[in-house]
């Protein structure tokens, strides 16, 4: 129970961007969780420990966790949902390493085992479609990247999933962005804001109106630009982000200086 209880909060804290508090409950917990000799609750503990660091920037610690994490789930006792997780994992701390090939092929292993697997995992797959558009607009292949980000709207929206949603309609705005079609970036744009508003997540809402201030000005709307980033500023600072306060101003000064 006690063991439960410490990863459910170390989950909570990771839902809340408190990453540090997270890794710091996992670490915690991995001793009592090694005494109990189940795969299962080391692979859930190693993997959670990993998905915190990595947004912390640890990619390194959090490349060996997974590691750890994919060798167990070789095991009879889990289901491709479970190796398709971690390998969803381990493609995103290799994107975030801008080992885009490695990431883009760990992430066509996921989506492999996820559609294989006949198991209900529609929101595995929509995070692995929109991290595996994020690898194609990087190769510039944008074609590819639209497909995958609307497939993954598709399975998002059929679940009702607020969270992947607002991810996905990220994704959607830089690719259309990318094809330099503007209206349609700052729409979608607009849709995750509103998302990331409604589940109270402020550092996503500083990130996207930091990209609404840079659409509005390609717009030709410098005005509005400026009033998006300078609430792109504010909301940063007051959820303590300072790098998006600092990215917000440095757009700002780009709108002066245009």
């Amino acid at each position: 129970g006690r063991i439960e209880a410490t990863l459910a909060r170390a989950e909570a804290l990771t839902e809340a961007h408190r990453y540090e508090e997270a890794a710091g409950e996992y670490e915690k917990a991995r001793p009592a969780v090694e005494g109990t000799g189940s795969a299962e609750l080391e692979v859930r503990t190693i993997s959670g420990e990993a998905w915190a660091r990595m947004y912390q920037g640890e990619l390194q610690a959090a490349l060996s966790l997974l590691v750890r994490a994919r060798t167990l789930t070789e095991g009879p006792s889990f289901s491709d949902v479970d190796r398709a997780e971690v390998l969803f994992r381990l493609g995103v701390t290799r994107y975030k390493l801008s080992s885009i090939s490695t990431a883009l092929a760990l992430f066509n292993e996921a989506y492999d085992l996820a559609e294989r697997s006949e198991l209900p995992c529609d929101v595995l797959r929509s995070n692995i479609l929109a991290y595996r558009s994020r690898c194609y607009r990087r190769q510039r292949d944008l074609q590819a990247a639209q497909e995958d980000v609307e497939r993954a709207l598709e399975l998002a929206q059929s679940l009702d999933d607020r969270p992947a949603m607002a991810n996905v309609f990220v994704q959607a705005s830089l690719v259309a962005e990318r094809q330099g079609h503007w209206v349609l970036a700052r729409n979608y744009a607009e849709r995750a804001k509103a998302y990331y508003e409604d589940l109270n997540d402020n550092l996503n809402v500083a990130g996207l109106l930091n990209n609404l201030g840079g659409l509005n000005l390609m717009l030709g709307k410098p005005d509005q630009a400026i009033e998006y980033l300078k609430s792109s500023f504010s909301t940063a600072l007051d959820c303590d982000a300072k790098e998006e306060a600092a990215q917000a101003t440095g757009s700002l000064a780009a709108v002066h200086l245009e």
